[in-house]
């Protein structure tokens, strides 16, 4: 089974959303997909496509969190939102494929693809087809690559270890 996380930042109808995660479709696919659009806004939606939407922040006047989001690019306020999504980091440590639906979530995506380096992280669907055509015809490759990607990188490692000092400080 191939997951595909879909994340979508920008504001897209519904039905937009659904047609592109249908081109993604397929028995050995698995889809999720994040957005600021709910799946009650959709009628008809595939009931193979998990839809979830991105948890606010808290912008409660005083706080640090609204602080830091009033002077960050839209982006980055994004990925203050899927920071502290459990439903969107737990489907990312899952997914093989990472996708971006519009320019506002290439940041969220990168940062995701930063915790599961097993993940193909693309922009755009058409990336996203071939990532999953590609690990559909050589599974064993993946099968062996994966548990080593699976680790996170250093990097990641030691930016999340500066981030709890923070915090307990």
């Amino acid at each position: 089974m191939i997951d595909v996380l879909l994340v979508a930042v920008a504001d897209a109808s519904a039905e937009q959303l659904a047609i592109s995660a249908r081109r993604l479709e397929g028995p050995d696919v698995r889809l999720h997909l994040a957005s600021f659009t709910t799946a009650a806004d959709v009628s008809g939606t595939p009931p193979s496509i998990e839809w979830h939407a991105f948890a606010q922040v808290s912008s409660a006047p005083g706080g640090k969190v609204a602080a830091a989001a009033k002077g960050a690019s839209a982006a980055r306020r994004a990925w203050m939102n899927g920071q502290e999504d459990t439903w969107l980091r737990a489907r990312a440590r899952k997914a093989n494929v990472i996708v971006a639906l519009d320019p506002l979530a290439v940041y969220t995506v990168w940062q995701l693809a930063q915790v599961n380096g097993s993940a193909h992280a693309c922009y755009g669907v058409a990336a996203a087809s071939r990532a999953v055509a590609d690990r559909r015809e050589r599974p064993g490759h993946y099968a062996w690559i994966d548990p080593v990607r699976a680790l996170p990188s250093p990097r990641s490692l030691a930016g999340a270890a500066m981030r709890r000092t923070r915090r307990l400080l």
